[in-house]
């Protein structure tokens, strides 16, 4: 399949743009598929004996992006975080490591979470995209 790449005329697109088409370009293309939904429900982050109250802004399978995060000074690397989604009747807990801060937005992404958690985090993205919310 790579060789059909390389010499047919995917290939020859590929060469211009200035991207081989190698198995680690291959896995990096797909990693980056996830979509995430713009949505708006609560998130409780605990860590340690603390916990903080915060809106779940944006979502995906594999993380989430909070509005009134944690704090920057001394944060935690791992943190217990419990997802109240409409569709849900008890919350979801999921284990998860700060990516990114933006002002008072955080970006997390799942460590530890069930296969059904993720599947339901899944559907919830495909209820927003049927509603015509954008996906990013």
């Amino acid at each position: 399949m790579l060789e059909s790449l390389r010499s047919g005329p995917t290939g020859r697109i590929l060469q211009n743009v200035g991207v081989t088409p190698t198995i680690r370009y291959m896995r990096a293309a797909r990693r980056q598929v996830g979509l995430r939904a713009r949505t708006d429900f609560r998130v409780t982050a605990r860590w340690g004996s603390r916990s903080l109250r915060c809106r779940g802004i944006e979502v995906s399978a594999t993380g989430i992006v909070v509005d009134g995060g944690l704090p920057r000074v001394g944060a935690p690397l791992w943190v217990w975080l419990e997802l109240e989604l409409p569709e849900r009747l008890r919350p979801m807990r999921a284990l998860a490591r700060p990516v990114w801060t933006l002002g008072s937005q955080q970006a997390f992404r799942f460590v530890r979470i069930s296969d059904a958690d993720r599947l339901s985090l899944a559907e919830h993205v495909d209820l927003a995209a049927r509603r015509g919310v954008r996906l990013n």
